[in-house]
Protein backbone atom coordinates (compact mmCIF):
# COMPACT_ATOMS: atom_id res chain seq x y z
CA UNK A 1 0.00 0.00 0.00
CA UNK A 2 1.26 3.46 -0.82
CA UNK A 3 0.37 7.08 -0.96
CA UNK A 4 -1.17 8.96 -3.88
CA UNK A 5 -1.83 12.53 -4.92
CA UNK A 6 -5.22 14.01 -4.20
CA UNK A 7 -7.11 17.24 -4.68
CA UNK A 8 -10.00 19.18 -3.19
CA UNK A 9 -12.43 21.32 -5.19
CA UNK A 10 -14.15 24.21 -3.40
CA UNK A 11 -17.56 25.60 -4.45
CA UNK A 12 -15.88 28.62 -6.11
CA UNK A 13 -13.81 26.28 -8.31
CA UNK A 14 -10.55 26.64 -6.35
CA UNK A 15 -8.46 23.45 -6.41
CA UNK A 16 -6.04 22.63 -3.59
CA UNK A 17 -3.79 19.57 -3.36
CA UNK A 18 -3.44 16.86 -0.72
CA UNK A 19 -1.98 13.41 -0.08
CA UNK A 20 -3.95 10.16 0.26
CA UNK A 21 -2.53 7.58 2.65
CA UNK A 22 -3.53 4.27 1.06
CA UNK A 23 -2.39 2.06 3.94
CA UNK A 24 -5.15 3.42 6.20
CA UNK A 25 -7.58 4.73 3.55
CA UNK A 26 -7.54 8.33 4.68
CA UNK A 27 -6.56 11.71 3.27
CA UNK A 28 -3.91 13.65 5.18
CA UNK A 29 -5.59 16.86 6.41
CA UNK A 30 -3.12 19.40 4.98
CA UNK A 31 -4.01 21.34 1.83
CA UNK A 32 -1.47 22.90 -0.53
CA UNK A 33 -1.92 25.58 -3.17
CA UNK A 34 0.29 23.89 -5.80
CA UNK A 35 1.39 20.41 -6.82
CA UNK A 36 4.97 21.51 -6.19
CA UNK A 37 4.14 22.44 -2.60
CA UNK A 38 2.48 19.03 -2.19
CA UNK A 39 5.64 17.34 -3.54
CA UNK A 40 7.81 19.33 -1.10
CA UNK A 41 5.66 18.09 1.82
CA UNK A 42 5.18 14.48 0.64
CA UNK A 43 4.78 12.02 3.53
CA UNK A 44 4.74 14.85 6.04
CA UNK A 45 5.00 13.36 9.54
CA UNK A 46 4.25 16.19 11.98
CA UNK A 47 0.89 16.44 13.71
CA UNK A 48 -1.64 18.60 11.85
CA UNK A 49 -2.91 21.72 13.59
CA UNK A 50 -6.35 21.51 15.16
CA UNK A 51 -9.13 23.00 13.09
CA UNK A 52 -10.51 26.16 14.68
CA UNK A 53 -14.28 26.33 14.01
CA UNK A 54 -14.52 29.86 12.62
CA UNK A 55 -17.05 29.33 9.84
CA UNK A 56 -14.33 29.06 7.17
CA UNK A 57 -14.96 25.44 6.25
CA UNK A 58 -17.30 24.65 3.39
CA UNK A 59 -18.55 21.64 1.43
CA UNK A 60 -16.00 20.27 -1.05
CA UNK A 61 -15.34 17.36 -3.36
CA UNK A 62 -12.25 15.32 -2.46
CA UNK A 63 -10.49 13.02 -4.92
CA UNK A 64 -7.62 10.56 -4.80
CA UNK A 65 -5.51 9.10 -7.60
CA UNK A 66 -5.02 5.96 -5.47
CA UNK A 67 -5.77 2.75 -7.38
CA UNK A 68 -8.20 3.48 -10.21
CA UNK A 69 -9.12 6.85 -8.61
CA UNK A 70 -12.24 7.85 -6.70
CA UNK A 71 -13.88 10.90 -5.15
CA UNK A 72 -16.30 11.77 -2.36
CA UNK A 73 -17.78 14.70 -0.43
CA UNK A 74 -16.29 16.37 2.63
CA UNK A 75 -15.55 19.79 4.14
CA UNK A 76 -12.42 21.93 4.07
CA UNK A 77 -11.09 25.36 4.99
CA UNK A 78 -9.03 27.32 2.46
CA UNK A 79 -7.85 29.84 5.05
CA UNK A 80 -6.70 27.14 7.51
CA UNK A 81 -5.54 24.89 4.64
CA UNK A 82 -7.15 21.80 6.19
CA UNK A 83 -9.69 19.13 5.34
CA UNK A 84 -12.11 19.46 8.25
CA UNK A 85 -14.50 16.52 7.65
CA UNK A 86 -14.70 13.55 5.33
CA UNK A 87 -11.02 12.57 5.27
CA UNK A 88 -12.01 8.92 4.83
CA UNK A 89 -13.86 8.02 1.62
CA UNK A 90 -16.10 5.53 3.47
CA UNK A 91 -17.46 7.85 6.16
CA UNK A 92 -20.96 8.02 7.48
CA UNK A 93 -22.30 11.56 7.15
CA UNK A 94 -24.05 11.85 10.48
CA UNK A 95 -20.90 11.00 12.45
CA UNK A 96 -17.82 12.54 10.78
CA UNK A 97 -14.70 10.68 11.83
CA UNK A 98 -16.56 7.53 12.90
CA UNK A 99 -15.42 5.58 9.85
CA UNK A 100 -16.22 1.88 9.88
CA UNK A 101 -17.32 1.86 13.52
CA UNK A 102 -20.56 3.70 12.74
CA UNK A 103 -23.71 1.65 12.29
CA UNK A 104 -24.85 1.31 8.68
CA UNK A 105 -27.59 3.82 7.95
CA UNK A 106 -29.32 5.29 4.91
CA UNK A 107 -27.05 8.34 5.14
CA UNK A 108 -23.96 6.37 4.08
CA UNK A 109 -22.75 7.31 0.60
CA UNK A 110 -19.94 5.23 -0.92
CA UNK A 111 -17.19 7.04 -2.85
CA UNK A 112 -17.65 7.61 -6.56
CA UNK A 113 -15.35 5.62 -8.84
CA UNK A 114 -13.08 7.24 -11.39
CA UNK A 115 -11.61 10.68 -11.89
CA UNK A 116 -13.98 13.67 -11.63
CA UNK A 117 -14.12 16.11 -14.54
CA UNK A 118 -12.40 18.83 -12.48
CA UNK A 119 -9.37 16.67 -11.58
CA UNK A 120 -5.94 18.20 -12.31
CA UNK A 121 -4.97 14.70 -13.51
CA UNK A 122 -8.01 14.20 -15.78
CA UNK A 123 -5.91 13.72 -18.91
CA UNK A 124 -3.24 11.44 -17.44
CA UNK A 125 -2.78 8.29 -19.49
CA UNK A 126 -1.34 6.17 -16.65
CA UNK A 127 -4.27 6.32 -14.23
Amino acid sequence: MGNASGAVKFPDGTIMYCEYWGSVDTMWPWLYETKEELDENWRRQDDPPKFIPDGSDEPVEIMSMYGRSFWWHGRASKSQRLITAGRRPHQYHETPGAGWSAALTDSYTPPNGGVPDWSPWRDRKDR
